[in-house]
């Protein structure tokens, strides 16, 4: 096959990384990438130069991608094709069997001389050399909770719809995730804690109960450090003593911490499907549904194999937010070629554009953190509002650097919480940021709305009946 005319921006890779890495966690990372001519990304020309002066070697592979975007880690769905150095090596990636991938759906092709000029000099960099042990640790919790979104869209294909309000937000993921499994503020925290856990605790990096429980006990909040959780503490003493305890499965309380005994005991998928057919009404669904997207913490994303993969009909939404979660907010892929920066003279202005940062209800606390003018905490709360351009938008309830810490979430306030984000529109939710605080997370678009203050004055009179926000409290437009 001859290189495709529309592909227009290529990358070189070795076949062991392509195989390994890219097609494996169906992500592009260009730090993996030769540097040819001083760009991990280069054109067309520099491609032919490439082929026609013979430097690219029967252990690499060009990739062609759709078009040139920013991010240090390019979405799978941009890659158009792959030029092998000749038949034979084309041949021979063709014909071996792939656990992960089904090679039948890459367009592969034999990359030939052309006829095009190939006078440009082509200076060639390799790579460094990957570690294996230190990727997969470096990827293993966005692998994980890539896995866990992909197992969530087979349950609840309607979250796809959400998905692209997640980018570059894997803690705001993960909690959507989970908090389909949980009515509880406090059990989300702490299954946010054991899916960490799951997560460093690999398939490749074993299973002792005695280091799991210890990884738990260090990333579990303090306020999330109950009665219930040490008595689950307790148990998995036991259990690692080998004594004798009462186990219950039901989905009536604590689904979390049953869960994550149930996993435990059973740290993987089979196991835990065995579970399911021996204990059969006695373990309850959101208790087996939980337990599976802890194990499937272990395995991640990677480890998935092709039929898996694509019960999933559609991955092109799921493989945009897995690059998004690995690049920082300045670093996003966006929809156009990063070449294409238009001058000022090119920019319409637009003097009716929304800009949350210069509405005049807020007040400028520190960077990034901003006071609602007229709007009154009751004591021990906080209600800021967080906004970073780009990333993060937020309602701040309770700060957890403040002088009194998280000593207001508890039990009561939990179950008001749940009992107001019914009434939150789409995209809102109440969330703990691990380290910073409990916080109504609000989709990023709303930073842009003209309508963003009479959104949050509803949010305002639900705050208000629970006690959170003083009554009188009002987002007046100054």
């Amino acid at each position: 096959m001859e290189m495709t005319p529309t592909t227009t921006y290529y990358v070189m890779l070795s076949k062991r990384y392509l195989s390994r890495y890219v097609l494996t966690y169906e992500l592009l990372p260009l730090e993996y990438c030769f540097d040819v001519n001083g760009q991990k990304v280069f054109d067309r020309p520099t491609m032919h130069s490439l082929v026609n002066q013979g430097k690219l070697g029967d252990r690499n592979v060009v990739v062609g991608l759709t078009q040139h975007l920013g991010g240090s880690y390019l979405p799978y769905s941009n890659i158009s094709n792959i030029g092998f150095s000749d038949q034979d090596s084309l041949n021979m990636f063709v014909e071996r069997s792939y656990e992960n991938y089904d090679s039948s759906t890459i367009e592969c092709y034999a990359l030939t001389s052309g006829n095009e000029p190939s006078e440009l000099a082509i200076d060639i960099v390799e790579p460094p050399v990957i570690d294996k042990h230190t990727f997969t640790l470096k990827m293993a919790l966005n692998d994980a909770i890539v896995a866990a979104t992909h197992s969530h869209l087979l349950a609840y294909p309607q979250f796809a719809a959400e998905l692209p309000s997640f980018k570059g937000n894997a803690e705001q993921l993960l909690s959507a995730i989970l908090t389909s499994y949980l009515g509880d503020i406090n059990q989300l925290a702490i299954a946010i804690a054991f899916f960490k856990t799951c997560s460093f605790f690999n398939i490749d990096a074993g299973w002792q109960l005695i280091e799991v429980v210890e990884n738990f006990k260090k990333r579990l909040p303090p306020e999330a450090n109950s009665d219930d959780v040490q008595r689950w503490f307790d148990t998995a003493q036991k259990i690692i003593n080998n004594e004798d305890v009462n186990l219950i499965y039901s989905d009536d309380q604590n689904i979390a911490l049953r869960a994550m005994i149930l996993v435990l005991l059973n740290p993987e998928k089979d196991s835990i499907n065995a579970m399911k057919v021996n204990l059969q009404e006695n373990l309850g669904g959101k208790v087996y549904s939980l337990a599976n997207i802890f194990v499937g913490a272990r395995t991640g994303y990677s480890y998935l194999s092709a039929e898996q993969r694509n019960m999933l009909e559609d991955r092109k939404q799921l493989q945009l937010l897995n690059a998004s979660l690995y690049n920082p907010a300045s670093d996003e892929p966006t929809s156009e070629p990063i070449e294409q920066i238009l001058t000022q003279e090119q920019i319409s202005p637009d003097e009716n554009k929304f800009i949350l940062d210069q509405e005049p209800w807020l007040k400028s606390a520190s960077p990034d953190i901003f006071q609602l003018r007229a709007v009154k905490p009751m004591a021990g709360f906080d209600l800021s509002l967080e906004y970073k351009p780009e990333s993060f938008l937020a309602w701040r309830l309770i700060d957890a650097n403040g002088t009194k810490g998280m000593e207001k979430l508890k039990g009561q306030l939990a179950l008001n919480l749940l009992s107001i984000q019914r009434n939150f529109p789409a995209g809102v939710r109440v969330e703990i940021v691990e380290a910073k605080g409990l916080y109504i997370t609000l989709p990023l678009v709303w930073a842009e709305d003209f309508n963003i203050r009479e959104k949050l004055q509803l949010i305002l009179d639900d705050l208000i009946s629970i006690k959170i926000a003083q009554k009188s409290s009002k987002l007046v437009k100054i």
